[in-house]
């Protein structure tokens, strides 16, 4: 992206980078950036001279269950890793029974 207009207290490198940090974070959870613009008014915020304004776009990550229910999605992932642990287990189990199955012949 290419900014203009920016402050000169504001390097353009700098700005790039914070800006692509926030795009990426956003298109973990599904929103994808439409326009970037930065707003200096000194006046209406006395203790803010620039504001960082966004604008995103909605993807279909932001509706699933991992972004909907953060919760329900972790227990389904620690659910999968005992699960997947429980048949690893069974697995180990089946293959000592052969191995025994075949000393013993």
């Amino acid at each position: 992206m290419q900014f203009s207009g920016l402050p000169p207290e504001i390097p353009e490198e700098k700005f790039e980078a914070l800006v692509d940090k926030f795009a990426d974070e956003s298109r973990k959870i599904g929103l994808y950036v439409n326009g970037v613009a930065l707003n200096v008014d000194e006046d209406d915020i006395p203790d803010k001279k620039h504001m960082l304004v966004m604008q995103f776009v909605i993807g279909d990550v932001a509706f699933s269950d991992r972004i909907q229910d953060p919760e329900a999605d972790e227990f389904d992932l620690e659910f999968k890793k005992i699960e997947k642990g429980t048949i690893i287990d069974q697995m180990q189990n089946i293959r000592e029974q052969y191995e025994k199955r075949e000393k013993e012949e």
